[in-house]
């Protein structure tokens, strides 16, 4: 699949310089460029990605659902809600999943253990892996999305907890299961009002991003997208310090 092969090299020139990778993806555009079945196209982008950049930690969101009525989560056999490339991914005997009842993420690679280790009060805090991207300026990749699409982006808006009312902590419990080991679990997430309901838009960024260095390239006819950690905190961030609903979609 030499459409596939394209996007991989891409990516491993994005990957030049980088620690760890941060993947985001969706596999509609991957299957359609090169006429795959989207099962197939998935693990088989899983299997070249991880061979294409070796010695990078890799990490990818394989978010949940959070507890079933019983106040239980298994992660080790609860399925990714972010597509199916991050369920390959989550699947693949290299990878371990990091400890969240809703926004765990899969990794692999020498950083791993540095990663599985954390376990934050609050899911985007201190010691939280989002903290952990930005310390080391990981690079954020897009893989068949809009470049500005990207739950990473959400950082920006707990650093700013402090201005912005149209979210608010919320403190969750339960057991989780990993690794065989079920644990207790505590994590305060910054959720959103429902009333009045506030949708995020990032899309607006996207000309802020590429003079920033963002590269974005049409590769293999799915769009990939790199830039490091913090440079794209380095852009949003003074965007909603000057203005807390920056990240806010407008009313029509």
């Amino acid at each position: 699949m030499s459409n596939l092969d394209n996007t991989i090299n891409f990516i491993s020139e994005l990957s030049s310089g980088y620690d760890s990778v941060v993947v985001y993806s969706s596999t509609l555009q991957l299957a359609r460029a090169n006429n795959a079945n989207a099962d197939e196209i998935a693990k088989l982008f899983v299997d070249k990605l991880i061979r294409a950049i070796p010695g990078k930690t890799i990490l990818m969101p394989t978010f949940s659902s959070g507890y079933d009525s019983k106040n239980l989560l298994s992660l080790d056999t609860s399925k990714s809600t972010t597509g199916l490339i991050t369920e390959y991914f989550r699947t693949h005997p290299s990878t371990q999943r990091t400890i969240s009842a809703f926004f765990s993420f899969g990794v692999q690679g020498y950083q791993s253990d540095d990663l599985l280790r954390l376990q934050p009060s609050e899911a985007w805090g201190k010691n939280s892996l989002y903290e952990w991207i930005h310390i080391n300026n990981s690079l954020i990749l897009t893989v068949g999305l809009n470049p500005t699409h990207c739950s990473f982006t959400h950082y920006a808006e707990f650093l700013n907890q402090d201005i912005i009312n149209y979210r608010m902590k919320k403190t969750v419990s339960g057991k989780v299961l990993l690794r065989g080991t079920i644990r207790e679990l505590e994590e305060t997430l910054l959720v959103r009002h429902t009333k009045p309901p506030a949708k995020n838009d990032f899309t607006w960024l996207a000309p802020h991003y590429e003079s920033a260095g963002q590269r974005i390239k049409l590769a293999g006819e799915v769009l990939v997208s790199g830039i490091s950690a913090q440079d794209k905190m380095a852009v949003v961030l003074p965007f909603v310090k000057k203005n807390p609903y920056a990240l806010v979609k407008k009313e029509e």
